[in-house]
């Protein structure tokens, strides 16, 4: 093996190293011994790089760049006449939603040597119809849908194009045998935050959300109202809140509810930004939170720790539906010639709890 160097000087114990010049032609084995690791933790940096330590994972990725190491299939990739370009097509009202899956696409994407374009689609049909004919007339080698809802004519037009789609939502209308498909459960977030709203002792419990998506709106009362169900609470038409998904919003709509005495026991958000909208407007009209007015949000922004009082929400994992959803689209683009079979991954949410919503004790985030 040392051959393969006119000059090297590497120091196993200090993991640092000098490379007089580049390499070429070196397997895994070679690199694993290189970077002092096991073969196993190489693998796990090329193709499951959110497994590894940090400082364990830029180690191996900086021996990597100074020996000029190419996994087999990049080789081969380069020889071929792929874009090297993805798309991410996600909800304009969803921007910052989706801000973590950035890091998560490209820790995958990056280590082939492929480009994610972030693409933002507009909810109305005639302009969202018209971005995406413009987006998929440049030469994409895939693309991870994540709109809010799943429109079966703009899905057609890229099935016509032949670009490898991958859905990173549920959606009951997409044919399951067709497509890949990773998303975070929803329902189940939806469920958990009213299992514990109701027991913190809360039974009127309104379910605030803007009615703009179908099958979001069915995915997050289907939880709300399975909770209510099995502890025979109300669950009355008057308790579904509809309101802009923004701190205006929120802030608008609880104004209008203090203001006719229709103000519920608890407050279940669509989003944090809902959330402070609430607190805001309670706090404007001296309405105790949570002694008279218990308040939960649903995507734990930064800000949900900062508030006061604390905001109960939940917390979503984005980045790791990032990197699953660009390993199942690699699936499909790298894919050789055996056919592969189209696969389900349910990620679970977890219960992030703090005072809005009554908790008195220590902790910070409940694992179910």
């Amino acid at each position: 093996m040392l051959a393969k160097w006119k000059k090297m000087r590497y120091n196993m114990g200090e993991r640092k190293h000098c490379f007089m010049t580049e390499v070429a032609d070196i397997n895994i084995r070679e690199l694993a011994s290189l970077a002092g690791v096991s073969i196993a933790t190489v693998s796990r940096v090329i193709n499951n790089p959110q497994l590894v330590q940090p400082d364990t994972r830029e180690h191996v990725l900086e021996v990597m760049r100074r020996v000029n190491y190419t996994p087999a299939w990049t080789v081969e990739s380069r020889l071929s006449s792929r874009s090297r370009l993805i798309a991410f097509l996600f909800s304009e009202a969803d921007y910052y939603f989706y801000s973590d899956i950035r890091s998560g696409l490209e820790s995958i994407a990056g280590l082939r040597g492929y480009t994610v374009l972030f693409c933002p689609i507009a909810a109305e049909q005639q302009r969202r119809s018209q971005q995406l004919r413009t987006i998929f007339e440049q030469k994409l080698d895939g693309a991870i849908w994540a709109l809010r809802d799943f429109y079966p004519e703009d899905i057609k037009m890229i099935d016509e194009r032949q670009v490898p789609l991958v859905l990173a939502r549920k959606y009951d209308s997409a044919p399951t045998d067709r497509y890949n498909c990773c998303y975070i459960n929803f329902a189940e977030a939806s469920y958990r935050m009213t299992r514990h709203l109701l027991e913190m002792g809360h039974r009127r419990i309104g379910l605030m959300f803007e009615n703009v998506s179908q099958q979001f709106m069915n995915s997050f009362c289907q939880g709300w109202e399975l909770a209510l169900k099995e502890e025979a609470a109300p669950r009355e038409a008057s308790l579904l809140l509809n309101a802009p998904n923004s701190m205006a919003g929120g802030y608008a709509k609880t104004m209008e509810l203090l203001d006719a005495g229709e103000m519920p026991e608890a407050v279940f958000c669509a989003s944090d930004e809902q959330a402070f909208g609430v607190l805001k407007a309670a706090h404007e009209k001296g309405v105790r939170v949570p002694e008279e007015l218990a308040v939960a949000g649903f995507t734990d922004s930064p800000m949900s720790n900062l508030c006061d009082p604390e905001l109960t929400t939940i917390d979503l994992p984005i980045y790791r539906l990032g990197i699953i959803a660009a390993r199942m689209l690699f699936d499909v683009i790298e894919d050789t010639g055996s056919e592969v079979t189209p696969g389900e991954v349910v990620l679970q949410p977890k219960l992030r709890i703090r005072r809005s919503c009554g908790n008195e004790k220590p902790i910070n985030v409940l694992f179910e």
